[in-house]
């Protein structure tokens, strides 16, 4: 299906200076952030509602990658691999496409400038996940961001999977404040799969109660070896 020339030549325009693009299929809408705002274009549809969406995917897929072949499965193994640089990455978030997003988000290569872009894509869990487990971008401006949006909607998570991933990204982070924590660590205390999040993130984010040591941990000593026995014999070991 052909756009018709209003739209495409609105599209060619509006992909021009864009630095990521999102598509409502809903409005069927399409939306462009550049450096300064962002745009915001109705379509025109000539036709079928979602042969239309197919043909704009298309188009703006030829403007970023230059084939019409939208986000291919060659696209996908390569970033799902890291083996495109930060420029190519870029180019797949001009593509209105989820999947593309996806694989930005889960590529090796993300740095947080990109990882902003990505957010304003699709800030979905999935997203957030996939970027906060990057370090550049956790200790970055976006990881904020990420970090009170997966407390936020961490209630309404569905799956043991997603909760576990999301209670250990969240306390790994260090992104979070003592009254969020204890919120975290409440929850935990009638939630299974919350408690095997903190066992995941490690002994050292349990609370125990504090109590006199049985002997003397204290060591000048920082041999990896004696500083696991006292991690070992500490409260937070004992009760790993």
């Amino acid at each position: 299906m052909q756009l018709t020339d209003e739209d495409t030549l609105r599209l060619n325009v509006l992909a021009t200076t864009a630095l990521a693009i999102r598509i409502d299929e809903k409005t069927m809408c399409v939306e462009a952030l550049t450096e300064h705002q962002t745009h915001r274009m109705e379509l025109k549809p000539a036709g079928h509602p979602d042969r239309y969406l197919r043909a704009v995917r298309e188009n703006l897929s030829v403007l970023a990658l230059g084939t019409p072949g939208g986000y291919p499965v060659f696209i996908r193994r390569w970033t799902r691999t890291g083996a495109l640089d930060t420029e190519r990455l870029a180019r797949l978030l001009r593509l209105g496409e989820a999947e593309a997003v996806v694989a930005v988000a889960a590529s090796p290569n993300l740095d947080d400038a990109l990882a902003q872009l990505a957010w304003w894509c699709l800030p979905t869990a999935e997203v957030a996940r996939l970027m906060l487990s990057h370090p550049n971008v956790a200790n970055g401006r976006t990881g904020p961001k990420l970090s009170q949006f997966l407390l936020d909607h961490l209630p309404f998570e569905d799956t043991s999977r997603s909760i576990i991933d999301t209670v250990k990204l969240l306390l790994c982070s260090r992104l979070l404040n003592e009254e969020e924590t204890g919120r975290l660590r409440a929850r935990a205390e009638d939630h299974v799969a919350c408690m095997v999040g903190f066992l995941s993130a490690g002994p050292s984010y349990l609370y125990v109660p504090q109590a006199t040591p049985r002997f003397d941990t204290a060591s000048d000593n920082d041999a990896p070896m004696e500083q696991l026995l006292q991690h070992a014999a500490s409260r937070q070991g004992e009760t790993f």
